[in-house]
């Protein structure tokens, strides 16, 4: 830990990873921490999650 803050958008890349390979839970979790820590992104963030999930689920979502 050097103590610098976290970058915005690392949680919500983080999770879109989790999702992509099938693991809802940790990419919930993942889109959560971003929106608490920049609560000014919680419209992008539930739209990118509902993507990412759904993507999980059907690889092919994310180009929709």
């Amino acid at each position: 830990n050097t103590g610098k803050p976290v970058p915005p958008g690392l949680y919500a890349h983080l999770g879109m990873m989790y999702a992509l390979n099938g693991d809802a839970s940790q990419a919930e979790a993942a889109f959560y921490q971003e929106r608490e820590l920049f609560p000014e992104s919680a419209v992008f963030i539930d739209g990118m999650m509902a993507r990412s999930l759904a993507a999980g689920e059907n690889p092919n979502a994310l180009a929709q």
